[in-house]
């Protein structure tokens, strides 16, 4: 008698990403806008759903300890969903977490290599842990100080999505525009010195909290605009 998939243990991998990058849980819903007509006094005297849509999120972990990251580009089109967004996270006591936000429209959903699409400047391990070196376009961000632990570490990659509707109501046609990408680290202790060197980079924050319940901690965040792909 063959095995019985059970679909608490195997969730569907919509996207199938491959590699060594396995489903850990995927959240979709439907969801639809709502055109609604009123009567003089301003009561509801009609309504009618349109742009029916599928959206939510993917999340995946690479288990792999050597090599580099595979990152999808934000904008393309897999299994039939539009990546609207990318977050991957490390922590120190877990492998390398990946969260797509996804959506696909019920009448004329995107087409593959329709729009514009973005891809993740910095280059990424995977690897057990939180990496202390990352290489981001032409430079790196490095944390060489060993005396300072690295609490968590969060990279986003989005840009601005536009669908437009036909005299019906029904999707059309959409387009991406102003890729954009941060970075946020949380470390143990501060560390003595950052080393931002990729190019377009900007620091938007950074600082140190102390108590005397817990240990000194420091956040920093960059953030970098993304050129579309040719």
């Amino acid at each position: 008698m063959a095995d019985k998939a059970v679909p608490f243990f195997n969730p569907s991998d919509l996207l199938s990403l491959g590699g060594d990058w396995i489903v850990q849980e995927h959240n979709i819903a439907d969801a639809n806008q709502r055109a609604q007509g009123l009567k003089a006094n301003g009561d509801e005297a009609a309504s009618k759903l349109y742009d029916g849509k599928t959206a939510g999120s993917i999340s995946f972990e690479c288990h792999a300890e050597t090599g580099s990251l595979t990152l999808p580009n934000v904008g393309a089109v897999m299994g039939g969903y539009h990546i609207d967004s990318l977050a991957l996270a490390y922590n120190p006591a877990g492998w390398p977490k990946l969260t797509l936000n996804v959506h696909k429209h019920d009448d004329n959903s995107h087409a593959a290599d329709s729009m514009n699409e973005f891809a993740p400047s910095p280059t990424f391990p995977a690897q057990f842990g939180i990496p202390r070196g990352l290489t981001i376009g032409a430079g790196a961000l490095s944390i060489t100080d060993t005396a300072c632990g690295i609490k968590s570490m969060t990279y986003n990659l989005g840009c601005t999505h536009v669908d437009e509707l036909d005299e019906a109501g029904d999707h059309l046609a959409g387009e991406n525009r102003d890729g954009a990408e941060t970075l946020a680290v949380e470390y143990s202790k501060t560390p003595a010195v950052i080393a931002n060197t990729g190019a377009g980079w900007s620091q938007m924050s950074g600082g140190t909290a102390e108590s005397n319940t817990a240990a000194e901690t420091a956040s920093y965040s960059w953030e970098a605009h993304v050129a579309r792909e040719t």
